[in-house]
Formats: C-alpha cells, sequence, structure tokens
C-alpha cells in the first residue's frame, strides 16, 4: 500500500504560527515613535528565522519518515521468500534480493549486473524471450513456466511473475520479476502422472468392471470392460446414466441411498 506524499505547510498558516511563536518570545514593549522602522525590520527578520526554523523541522520529519519507508521496503524485499528482481529492458539485473541470488547459487554480488537469461536452460530460452517481450509490451502481470540451470543445485523448475514498472521521466524502463521454485510440486505432479497412467493401465486390461464415483454418486472413472458390461458410454455414465441400467426394483433404492 502506498503512503501518501507529505505535504508542505501552507505559507499563510506558516507564517501565523511564526508570528504568534515570536510573540510568546517577545511580547510586544512601548517604544518610541523613531525606532518604528527599525523594529519592524527586526520583527520581519525575526519572523522569517522561525518559519526557516519551522521549516527545518518539518523537513527532518519528513527525512525521517521517507528513511522509515525505506528500511521496511528493503527488509520486505532482502527477506521474501521468493526471488525477487529488478531487470532493465534487455534482461541484465539490476537488484536482487537475496533468496532470488540463493536460487540461482550464487552471491548477491555475483548476480547483479549479468543477465537473467544466463541461467535458462537452452530448452526454455525462446518461451523467455516471448515472456520478457510480453512483460515490456504490457502493463499487466505475465507468467510462463521453465527450467532454470542453478550453480551447485542442478536444474530447477521456476514459475515467472512479470510486470512493467511504470515509466518514469528520465529513468530508462524496468521491469519487476517475481521467481518461484516449483520444483518439488512439478516432481509430484510428475508422479501422480505416472500413478495414473499405471492405474488405467490395470483397470483396462481386466475382464471385469471398474467403477469410481464421489459420494453423491457422480462419474469419476468407468473401465471400458464396466461401460460394455452396463451397455452404456462414459458420457452417459457421467451424467448419472448409470441409474438406468439398474433393476427397477432396485433403482429408487439405489439411487435414494447415494
Amino acid at each position: 500500500m502506498k503512503n501518501a506524499k507529505p505535504t508542505s505547510p501552507d505559507p499563510r498558516a506558516l507564517r501565523q504560527q511564526a508570528e504568534q511563536k515570536l510573540r510568546e518570545r517577545h511580547p510586544p514593549a512601548e517604544q518610541p515613535p523613531s525606532e518604528i522602522d527599525a523594529r519592524e525590520l527586526l520583527h520581519e527578520l525575526e519572523v522569517h528565522q522561525i518559519e526557516l526554523e519551522m521549516q527545518n523541522e518539518e523537513l527532518h520529519r519528513v527525512q525521517a519518515q521517507a528513511q522509515e519507508a525505506l528500511e521496511k521496503y528493503t527488509d520486505l524485499f532482502d527477506f521474501a521468500p521468493l526471488g525477487y528482481f529488478q531487470l532493465m529492458p534487455d534482461g541484465m539485473i539490476r537488484e536482487a534480493n537475496l533468496a532470488g541470488a540463493a536460487l540461482l547459487g550464487l552471491d548477491r554480488s555475483l548476480v547483479v549486473s549479468r543477465r537473467f537469461g544466463a541461467w535458462v536452460a537452452p530448452a526454455c530460452i525462446q518461451t523467455f524471450d516471448d515472456f520478457q517481450k510480453a512483460v515490456l509490451a504490457s502493463d499487466t502481470k505475465q507468467t510462463c513456466d521453465i527450467q532454470l540451470l542453478c550453480e551447485g543445485r542442478g536444474a530447477r523448475e521456476v514459475q515467472l511473475e512479470g510486470l512493467a514498472a511504470p515509466n518514469q521521466a528520465g529513468l530508462e524502463k524496468t521491469w519487476r520479476l517475481a521467481v518461484l521454485d516449483i520444483t518439488l510440486r512439478k516432481q509430484a505432479e510428475a508422479v501422480m502422472e505416472r500413478s495414473e497412467r499405471l492405474y488405467r493401465a490395470i483397470v483396462e486390461s481386466i475382464d471385469y468392471g471398474v467403477w469410481v464415483c464421489e459420494p453423491d454418486g457422480r462419474n469419476i472413472y468407468a473401465s471400458p470392460s464396466f461401460l460394455k458390461l452396463v451397455g452404456i458410454t462414459q458420457e452417459k455414465c457421467s451424467n448419472f446414466g448409470w441409474g438406468e441400467v439398474l433393476h427397477p426394483k432396485d433403482a429408487a433404492r439405489t439411487i435414494a441411498a447415494w
């Protein structure tokens, strides 16, 4: 969330506050008419001095707020669990947080000023190039999955999220990159896919029917032998069509039991 920008005090209000402070410091006293000009000049100088003091106090307050905001941003950036990078249009890394450098397997000082593409697996270079172009050409978040070749860690499956930074006058365009290591998730998906293929191979090779459904009776899987046995299609089975093949005496009771 963006903090509201500090506003400069109103000059008229500042003048009034300065004059009030001056009256508190030096209550008015009777002086000869010959000293009127000198007294007015002295008054103006003292008011101006107090204005400067008040402006200086406000400046120190704003500087302290800015420093506090910078420290919070630095902590959030450096110690975030995800890898974060700020990149130039050509993919050169301008900034990297600790998690990002650790993911690439190097100290942060060895990551900055290198192209992020140096760690992209050869088979994914075109995907990354297309992703980078899409980020720079859009003002919305772009995502893609690629493989990185990390120092001392081998190949890592990662998900990238990129967003172009807002244009700032006089500054070169940059873009932000978040990198999530999804290696374990990809490995788990691969194991599940192999298990599913093995399961299907087994149930489709046996003669008796196998039917798997949700607790409410909705079809999850029906083997070819089951469909052949009851004489319906997979689509019909998925739409509670299996109820039509029940014996009339059992249909109402069985469907109600679900």
